[in-house]
């Protein structure tokens, strides 16, 4: 049982860690490209 039970929590870590990643990533991409956007208008109206 403590066995399994090891694993079955290093894999649920594990799934969670991807889901994290994944997701941090894509929040990532869309800050950058709002800060982009950004710079992009300040240029515009400057």
């Amino acid at each position: 049982m403590g066995e399994w039970g090891g694993n079955f929590l290093e894999h649920q870590l594990c799934q969670n860690f991807k889901l994290w990643q994944s997701a941090y990533r894509k929040s990532d991409v869309l800050g950058l490209l709002g800060v982009l956007e950004r710079e992009r208008r300040d240029s515009e109206e400057g």
